[in-house]
C-alpha cells in the first residue's frame, strides 16, 4: 500500500485479460524485502499536543522498565517497531535525544559536503555530567562521517601552556594536509578556570593559529569541545542573581575569560545523557537541598527529572555494550539481578560505575549470570552506587 501510494500503479490496459500494468513484480520485491518498518499506535491529538514528552515508545510501552528488560536480553530488536536513531554503535529511542542528534548530524553533513569550503572549523560543544559517555557518542558520529583516522583527542587539563595547544593545532593541520577531515576532541576545555578559551577563539573564528610571528591555516576540520564542569550547555553560563539583577563575580569572570565569545562561535551543542535520570536546571536554588534528588554544578542547581523513564532503556543498552554482546546474542541473566541494574536509583559515577559492575559479571553469553557474580559489598561501596548486593 505504501509503495503504491509513493510510486503509483503504472499504466494499465483494461482491455487485456487479466488487466495489464499492475506492478506485481515490484510489489513482490517490497513484500520480500521491505524498506520500512511500520507499527500502529493510537494518537490522541488533544492529549498529545499538551504533553511535550509524548512519544510512540511511551504509547507502545507504558512500562518502560519491562521494555528495557527485553532490550537487555534480546538487543535492539526490541525497539525496532518504534522510532529510533542509530549511528554506528550509538543507538537511542529517546525522542529528545533523537531530535538533538539529528540536528547535530545535519550540521555535520552540511559541513562535510565537498561544496563547503571549510575556511573555519566546525565547532561543537558537548556537555553532560561526568560518566555520561560524551567521548563515545561523538567518536561514533565522527567515525561514521569522517572515518577512523579522523579522530584526535586532546585533554586540555594536562596542557601546561599555549605551546602545548599549538602542538595540537599542528597535529590537526597535518591530518588536514593528508586530505582527511580531522575531528579534534578537546576534553575538559573548561578546565583551569577557563584559561584556554582565549587561545581557542581565533582558530574557531578564522581557521588559523598563531605561532610566534607566523600564522598557520588549519584547514577543514571539526572542533569538539567537551565540558568537565557543566552538566548542560545552559549551565555553562553562570547563574545571575535574580534578586538584585547585578552581575555576579562568576558572571564577571566568565565574561572576562571570553566565555560569551566562545559560546557565540559554537555551531551546535549537545547534552549527553548517561544511565541516571535527566537533570532539569532550576531557576533558583531549592528552599531545602535534598542530596537524593538535587545536584549543584557551579552556580546552578539541578533536580532529577522523575519523568525520564528512558533511563532504563539507556542502561539496558549500556549493559549489552559492556558485555560485548552481538546483535543476535541473548543475555542469560538472573531476573532479580537485571531488575536491580535497571532500576537502582542512581549510579554515582554514571556509566563508569555501571560499567565496572557489569564487567565483573562476565560475558553474559556463556551461561546464566547469577546474583553471586556481583563484586563483594566492599567493592560495590568503593564504586560507589546506591546498589545493595542481593
Amino acid at each position: 500500500m505504501r509503495d503504491l501510494l509513493e510510486r503509483g500503479h503504472g499504466p494499465a490496459d483494461a482491455d487485456s485479460d487479466p488487466p495489464s500494468g499492475f506492478p506485481a513484480s515490484r510489489l513482490a520485491g517490497v513484500i520480500r524485502s521491505p524498506r520500512h518498518l511500520l507499527s500502529r499506535s493510537l494518537f490522541r491529538w488533544n492529549q498529545s499536543i499538551e504533553n511535550h514528552d509524548w512519544s510512540l515508545l511511551r504509547q507502545a510501552a507504558p512500562d518502560m522498565t519491562a521494555r528495557a528488560r527485553l532490550v537487555a536480553i534480546h538487543g535492539d530488536i526490541a525497539l525496532q517497531n518504534v522510532p529510533h536513531l542509530q549511528i554506528g554503535n550509538l543507538f537511542t529511542a529517546d525522542r529528545h535525544e533523537i531530535e538533538c542528534l539529528r540536528t547535530l548530524v545535519q550540521t555535520i553533513s552540511r559541513y562535510k559536503d565537498p561544496s563547503e569550503p571549510g575556511k573555519k572549523p566546525l565547532s561543537l560543544g558537548i556537555f553532560g555530567p561526568p560518566g555520561t559517555g560524551k567521548s563515545f557518542a561523538v567518536e561514533e558520529i565522527a567515525q561514521q562521517f569522517f572515518g577512523k583516522n579522523s579522530w584526535l583527542v586532546f585533554n586540555l587539563s594536562q596542557f601546561k601552556d599555549e605551546n602545548d595547544l599549538i602542538g595540537a593545532f599542528h597535529q590537526i593541520r597535518d591530518r588536514a594536509l593528508q586530505a582527511i577531515v580531522p575531528v579534534a576532541f578537546f576534553d575538559e576545555f573548561d578546565s583551569q578556570n577557563l584559561r584556554w578559551l582565549q587561545y581557542l577563539l581565533a582558530p574557531m573564528q578564522d581557521g588559523r593559529f598563531q605561532e610566534g610571528p607566523i600564522t598557520h591555516p588549519i584547514g577543514k576540520c571539526v572542533f569538539v569541545f567537551a565540558g568537565a564542569t557543566s552538566f548542560t550547555a545552559q549551565a555553562f553560563v553562570p547563574a545571575r542573581d535574580l534578586k538584585t539583577g547585578q552581575e555576579t563575580d562568576s558572571e564577571r569572570h566568565f565574561r572576562l575569560a571570553k566565555g560569551t565569545d566562545f559560546l557565540s562561535r559554537l555551531d551546535a551543542t549537545l547534552d549527553v545523557l548517561g544511565p541516571n535520570l535527566r537533570l532539569r536546571l532550576l531557576d533558583e536554588p531549592p528552599p531545602q537541598l535534598d542530596p537524593a534528588k538535587h545536584t549543584r554544578c557551579g552556580t546552578h542547581f539541578f533536580e532529577e527529572d522523575p519523568g525520564d523513564d528512558y533511563k532504563a532503556i539507556r542502561r539496558a543498552r549500556m549493559i549489552r555494550f559492556e558485555l560485548k554482546l552481538g546483535a543476535d546474542a541473548t543475555l542469560d541473566i538472573d531476573d532479580g539481578l537485571l531488575n536491580a541494574l535497571l532500576t537502582v536509583p542512581r549510579y554515582a559515577h554514571g556509566s563508569r560505575s555501571l560499567g565496572k559492575i557489569v564487567q565483573a559479571l562476565g560475558s553474559g553469553s556463556s551461561g546464566p549470570v547469577p546474583p553471586s557474580a556481583l563484586p563483594p559489598l566492599a567493592q560495590l561501596n568503593m564504586i560507589p552506587t546506591r546498589f545493595s548486593r542481593p
